[in-house]
């Protein structure tokens, strides 16, 4: 096998670190759902996931009723995928509302979405982070 065939390879099923994290979330805008980030998508993002949810609480415990309610708080990471909360384990909402449509923000051009591939799905992730179940043979740890 050559080295770019490899690097194809991993590059494909290698589970990828975030390279930087997000609060995405929807507010109203003339009557109408957007979708906005904090902070801005052309500001430096969140080294931290922990940070990012902590920011997340903090807008919910801000978001008043009305214009400046904040609805479908979450973390996500550089390609807008959702990121687990690290304190359960399980991906999180803060003050979810389902059937919103949802426009990109008048003031932020709808962003294409990356041309990378995405990572595996989290059974596999969880199946591969398992380990093998084989064991060495006594003859061989011996050694």
């Amino acid at each position: 096998m050559k080295i770019s065939e490899m690097l194809k390879l991993t590059d494909k099923n290698w589970v990828r670190k975030p390279s930087g994290f997000r609060v995405r979330f929807q507010k109203r805008e003339d009557s109408k759902w957007v979708q906005d980030y904090m902070p801005d998508p052309v500001e430096a993002a969140f080294d931290s996931d922990v940070v990012a949810w902590r920011s997340a609480w903090k807008l919910f415990q801000d978001s008043r009723p009305g214009e400046e309610e904040l609805i479908n708080l979450t973390v996500v990471d550089d390609r807008d995928e959702p990121i687990r909360y690290y304190a359960t384990g399980n991906f999180e909402v803060y003050n979810p509302r389902e059937g919103i449509p949802v426009e990109p923000s008048a003031d932020k051009p709808a962003e294409a979405p990356p041309e990378t591939e995405t990572p595996l799905s989290e059974r596999q992730i969880e199946a591969d982070a398992r380990g093998s179940e084989v064991q060495p043979s006594s003859e061989e740890s011996d050694k």
